[in-house]
């Protein structure tokens, strides 16, 4: 059987045994650790721990596993607890997961006193650590595969699912009809392990069994050829919608005008409470509202609702019919989040010009359940969102002349992606393939118009945009 090419050097064996002395404690001993075993996934270290103190001790080992080399950043930290009796010694068998990738690998093996199991790590005291340095060498046959970054849609490359290469490149490879059988040869690993990974996709809805062709994807691939073709379409078009936003923009002014007139608005733009400063806003206007909450709707979804994110899954996203595979990196992708919370009481957009890193903790990542903001998931404070409240009955004249001229501009849009789709032996135009296609476009077109000087981007790029009809709630008090 294959496995995945390891050299660990001498000199690195010598560093991992010096931190052992270095780092015991004198309440606890640890016994000698073994190096991990030398393949992708979970296994289990067996080493010796001695309580020195007359007290009951919680152990807390934590087994943290990160890559530095790989496109994609896989880490996986595990967590085992182990109670300690007083002056007692015990072998224990603490969990490590190795995703898939290649590159060095750095694991860190930490022992921490708890003063209960249920204890966050945080609030433990570490009493020993030890770190062992992996390098996992890619075989000839994979590099070809290797050579172009595979990408998925924003914040779904940091979930567990979908953040490895063996993940990635296991789709990648089904898609050009190989077998597991192949896909092993190639990535130089153990059958059972493509095997596992093929079930958890099946489970995950993205892969289908097909008793006459084996196995059929549900999720689209994006080639690189084809997101060559795919990106000059997006700029040409993306030439088009900036110069209609400019010819629009031009006449924008007399739409302000005439709010006022008619005296739906006042024009204050500091009138937090009547709700229209995002008429004076106009890179969230434009970037937010009217490229993705208006055109995007209507370019992916047909108008129909769009809801990409589940609010408690944003650090495990599964995003269904908008999800997709992109070859190519990040040239051939738009860099732009959106997500839209729409329903009867109010609208709410969260845009961002670049994709907002959320910070997770394990549990977040590889957990399908309920998981509660500021606690197991929280965004890092330099993405902190610019908040806006505007009323829809000001907001929405305001996209609608902006929006001018642009349905029948999509309309065409549509036919020449389904063209380039088909080309490329898709069976249907996918939303998923629409989704990659408009945040390329979108990300060039708020770029050009940056460039020329239309936009100003505003702050740190990032909005939360939440509807309230605040004019019609105080005329109805009235």
């Amino acid at each position: 059987m294959r496995f995945i090419l390891v050299t660990v050097t001498f000199l690195l064996g010598l560093m991992a045994l010096t931190g052992v002395a270095a780092a015991q404690s004198a309440e606890v001993s640890v016994g000698k650790i073994d190096f991990p075993q030398r393949v992708w996934g979970t296994q289990r270290l067996t080493f010796d721990v001695t309580n020195h103190t007359e007290y009951l001790k919680f152990i807390m080992v934590e087994a943290d596993v990160t890559f530095e080399e790989s496109y994609s950043g896989a880490r996986r930290v595990k967590t085992s607890n182990f109670p300690l009796g007083p002056d007692m010694s015990m072998t224990i068998n603490p969990e490590v997961e190795i995703p898939g990738n290649y590159g060095q690998a750095t694991c860190w093996v930490r022992l921490y006193d708890a003063v209960d199991t249920l204890d966050d790590v945080s609030l433990a005291t570490k009493l020993f650590e030890q770190k062992f340095l992996l390098k996992f060498r890619d075989q000839v046959s994979v590099q070809p595969y290797r050579q172009e970054k595979v990408t998925v849609p924003p914040l779904v490359g940091g979930s567990y699912a979908w953040d490895s290469e063996l993940s990635l490149l296991t789709v990648t490879l089904l898609n050009e009809g190989k077998t597991e059988d192949e896909i092993a040869e190639i990535l130089n690993v153990k059958k059972e392990i493509v095997s596992r990974e093929v079930q958890r996709k099946v489970a995950d809805g993205h892969i289908r069994k097909d008793v006459a062709a084996g196995y059929r994807l549900n999720v689209p691939v994006i080639t690189l050829a084809e997101a060559q073709e795919g990106r000059k379409y997006a700029d040409e078009l993306s030439d088009q919608m900036v110069a209609l936003i400019k010819k629009n923009l031009e006449t924008y002014p007399a739409l302000i005008d005439s709010l006022k007139t008619s005296g739906a608005f006042s024009g204050d733009s500091a009138n937090f409470y009547e709700g229209g400063a995002l008429l004076y806003q106009r890179y969230p206007l434009i970037a937010g509202m009217l490229l993705w909450y208006d055109l995007g709707h209507r370019f992916i979804t047909e108008g129909g609702r769009m809801m990409i994110y589940r609010p408690n899954a944003m650090c495990a996203p599964k995003l269904g019919e908008f999800m997709y595979l992109a070859q190519g990196g990040d040239y051939y992708n738009g860099s732009h989040y959106f997500n839209p919370t729409v329903n009867i009481r109010y609208h709410k957009v969260d845009f961002g010009d670049v994709v907002p890193r959320i910070e997770c903790t394990p549990k977040a990542r590889s957990t399908t359940g309920r998981v509660v903001k500021g606690q197991d998931w929280s965004i890092d404070p330099e993405f902190s969102p610019q908040a806006i409240v505007f009323d829809t009955a000001l907001s929405s004249p305001a996209i609608r002349h902006l929006r001018t001229g642009f349905p029948e501009m999509l309309l065409g849009a549509i036919d020449r992606l389904a063209e380039i789709d088909q080309k490329f032996g898709h069976a249907k135009l996918s939303r998923g393939v629409k989704f990659w296609f408009w945040n390329l476009t979108a990300t060039r077109t708020v770029t050009k118009l940056v460039e020329e000087g239309v936009l100003t981007r505003s702050g740190n790029g990032q909005f939360s945009l939440q509807s309230h009809d605040l004019n019609r709630k105080k005329a109805a008090k009235k």
